[in-house]
């Protein structure tokens, strides 16, 4: 091929496959940005989970520490991808892989969209980089936030934030603050039934005197003193017999006793006699029947004949 030949076509796109969970392949690289700071990428193919580490150095010892301690944090892919850069094709680096049972797959020489995936995401770091560069703060910390604003955010391949893939939930950010979340929808959802629900609420006091609802005896009710109130409509009586729970509906307030102390005794035969006024509203009988005038007939009494009937 000559020299002024244009270069040849670009071949079909290929794909190795990516499984469905997030270790099974991760494609890594070196990159360089201005002021010529050098970072270890990583890029997890499945999630699009992005790791980026930078390096003090780029030996060989270096760059075996980097994924040394990524497959302690996130477990030992199947398979690593990586250009042919010095470290990545030297006898330690081969050997680590092969102790951790990784296949390393090598792209092209003078090719790098034979690792496509870790080289458009550098790219991505690179341009965000140099967007940062005038901003004050240290590297590390606009590393940090880029990678933090990158993994929140919904990938164009996969449609899911990388975070949500790779972690498997949700991270919570300064975005996720301002929407409403579970806890906060069934708050909202309680307080508007506590609104639309009935505003007449049974409500005693430590030492008050109350009828409680009795299930063993003959009598319904019963007298008690309340004595604990272990929650907003829950009750603990002292009756005259043992310390029982109860719910304010299966209670009553007596009015005709006030909050003294623990006497709970009540005269039986005073609690069964009725009050003057419902004496007063009961009817006698015999009293009915003396003023109750007769009654008269408004219409005449109808006569009733025999029908006639014919003998033949």
């Amino acid at each position: 091929m000559s020299e002024i030949e244009q270069k040849p076509r670009n071949g079909y796109f290929t794909s190795l496959g990516v499984a469905g969970y997030p270790i099974p392949k991760d494609p890594c690289g070196f990159l360089r940005t201005i002021p010529r700071e050098e970072f270890f990428h990583v890029v997890n193919a499945y999630s699009k989970w992005m790791q980026v580490i930078l390096m003090c150095r780029t030996t060989t010892e270096a760059t075996i520490q980097a994924p040394r301690d990524l497959f302690a944090r996130y477990g030992i892919p199947e398979i690593l991808a990586s250009d042919n850069g010095p470290q990545f094709t030297s006898v330690e680096f081969k050997e680590f892989l092969v102790r951790m049972g990784v296949k390393h797959l090598k792209s092209a020489p003078y090719h790098p969209k034979s690792n496509g995936a870790v080289e458009k995401c550098g790219q991505t770091f690179k341009n965000a980089m140099g967007a940062m560069s005038k901003q004050p703060g240290k590297v590390n910390e606009k590393l940090s936030t880029f990678l933090f604003q990158y993994r929140n955010t919904p990938h164009s391949t996969t449609g899911a934030p990388p975070t949500e893939l790779f972690l498997r939930r949700r991270v919570r950010s300064r975005f996720s603050m301002l929407q409403p979340t579970s806890a906060s929808n069934i708050k909202r959802k309680q307080l508007r039934q506590q609104e639309q629900a009935p505003q007449s609420k049974k409500d005693f006091d430590v030492g008050e005197k109350v009828w409680l609802r009795d299930y063993r005896g003959t009598d319904k009710w019963v007298d008690g003193v309340v004595i604990e109130k272990p929650g907003v409509v829950n009750y603990h009586i002292q009756s005259k017999e043992r310390v029982v729970h109860r719910h304010a509906d299966q209670l009553k307030r007596d009015d005709r006793l006030t909050t003294t102390g623990p006497d709970i005794s009540v005269d039986r035969s005073e609690k069964d006699q009725p009050s003057p006024i419902e004496s007063e509203d009961r009817e006698d009988p015999t009293r009915q029947a003396e003023v109750t005038p007769p009654m008269t007939r408004r219409n005449p009494a109808r006569n009733r004949r025999p029908p006639e009937r014919l003998d033949l």
